[in-house]
């Protein structure tokens, strides 16, 4: 009853959400309003983790190894760990984020998720770490990812980066499988950052993409995809435009400790020339009764500018 009445003031109030008073209360009530939470506020967190671990230790069949994650995220929050000055301490925000997915819509709480940022922190270059985050907090842009090993080459990349990605829904070569992009709620920060689409044995690419927001408000013909064609096929590719560039891993084999192989990470933005198309279209569906929009050479002007 309670639980009710608290989600129907923040469905009448959703400002609550960003209250770190009201949320803290709300988690003391049920831990699982933590998905509701937009407030960032560590004490919000703490009163979660405290209230998970209390529960867990409860439970007859208790969870140890997920109830020592949660403590020492605890003590994370408390004493933030110390990393080398050239590498990325990975904000604790981003924690927070992957807490929250953890709990969205009932799915089970994950030792292995939660301890990804323990794997992860100290271990990449700063550059690229705030580089990556830089893109990933502009509120301007939707933040997406595609990653491939079938797209190694440089000149394979230059490609894909010149025509974007292509809209078919299998592989086969440079600039495929549009339809496997992960952005917006697909994608959490700790899952870019540490990008594997394939085996871990395989070389690979993961290509960046930020996408205009108009993109997916229902009341602007801001397309997704272009094409020369007047019906969103296999031919339509996500405008190129949109993409931002591109970072890789190599094969373990080509590291002497085969563990660089996660955390060396350049990210490179694009430089090549966009290939141009004709029509434009909001999504990714066969529909003839959809009229494309028109691109032309003002818009993508506009766009180059942002």
């Amino acid at each position: 009853m309670i639980k009710n009445k608290i989600l129907e003031q923040i469905k009448n109030n959703p400002e609550l959400q960003k209250d770190a008073e009201f949320m803290q209360k709300a988690i003391a009530i049920d831990e699982s309003f933590i998905a509701y939470d937009k407030s960032e506020d560590t004490e919000v967190y703490l009163t979660y983790i405290y209230k998970k671990i209390d529960q867990l230790k409860k439970d007859e069949q208790r969870n140890e190894a997920l109830i020592e994650c949660l403590e020492n995220i605890g003590q994370e929050i408390n004493n933030p760990k110390e990393v080398d000055k050239d590498k990325y301490k990975i904000p604790h925000k981003f924690l927070f984020e992957r807490i929250k997915r953890c709990e969205k819509d009932g799915e089970p709480l994950s030792r292995y998720e939660l301890n990804q940022y323990f794997i992860l922190d100290g271990r990449y270059s700063k550059e690229f770490g705030e580089t990556l985050q830089r893109l990933y907090d502009n509120p301007d842009y939707v933040f997406g990812i595609h990653g491939t090993s079938a797209v190694t080459k440089k000149e394979d990349i230059d490609k894909v980066l010149s025509e974007g990605l292509c809209a078919t829904t299998q592989g086969g070569g440079p600039g495929h499988l549009a339809s496997h992009v992960y952005y917006g709620d697909n994608i959490d920060f700790l899952q870019a950052l540490s990008f594997v689409r394939n085996s871990i044995n395989l070389a690979e690419t993961m290509f960046i993409l930020q996408i205009p927001r108009s993109v997916f408000d229902k009341n602007n013909p801001t397309p997704l995809y272009g094409s020369n064609a007047t019906l969103l096929d296999e031919q339509a590719h996500i405008l190129p435009e949109y993409m931002y560039g591109y970072t890789q891993r190599k094969a373990p084999s080509e590291y002497d400790d085969a563990e660089q192989q996660m955390f060396d990470r350049t990210l490179y933005k694009s430089d090549v020339e966009h290939q141009t198309y004709k029509y434009g279209f909001k999504e990714i569906s066969v529909d003839d009764s959809k009229a494309p929009v028109i691109l032309n050479e003002e818009r993508r002007e506009k766009e180059k500018d942002k």
